[in-house]
């Protein structure tokens, strides 16, 4: 998690505030509405594992435990819609779109440490388009979600000439 969230980071930080706002097209989103969708779904996963430790531990299904997460999340082969609840509308600026990523990302870890490896096998976190999957499957999402926007990010960067 820690290696991917450092480069997207490496690749962020030497854009100026104007460009990182700026979208390269129309139907592009800017580097701060990646980042602000980024922070909202790692936000959405974060509450959602927070209600789940509060269950009985359970263990997800045999489908959600195949579940190919970094082959499905972490390339972009399959284009999937965000959902209306995790699109990025009102992206902070620079700073605080990169303060919001960071602080996220620390409360995810810390809840993951507290919690351990075992308790997080056996809770059932329900991904709206993959399914039931683990708490460590869930993990796994946010990181190759992150993969997978890193990416589009690198393009992105691209297109703005930076």
């Amino acid at each position: 998690m820690d290696e991917v969230h450092s480069r997207l980071l490496s690749a962020v930080e030497p854009v100026n505030a104007e460009a990182f706002s700026r979208r390269p097209s129309e139907e592009a989103w800017s580097l701060a509405e990646i980042l602000h969708h980024l922070s909202i779904v790692e936000q959405n996963v974060l509450k959602a594992l927070q209600k789940e430790i509060k269950a009985p531990p359970r263990r997800v299904g045999l489908r959600g435990r195949l579940m190919p997460i970094r082959l499905l999340v972490g390339t972009r082969f399959v284009r999937v819609k965000a959902p209306k609840f995790v699109e990025p509308t009102g992206a902070p600026a620079k700073t605080e779109a990169i303060t919001n990523f960071n602080s996220v990302r620390e409360e995810l870890k810390d809840f993951a440490q507290q919690h351990g490896l075992e308790r997080l096998e056996n809770l059932v976190f329900k991904h709206p388009v993959l399914g039931p999957i683990s708490g460590v499957g869930a993990l796994s999402f946010v990181s190759n979600h992150e993969r997978r926007h890193s990416k589009q990010i690198q393009e992105t960067i691209k297109k703005l000439g930076r």
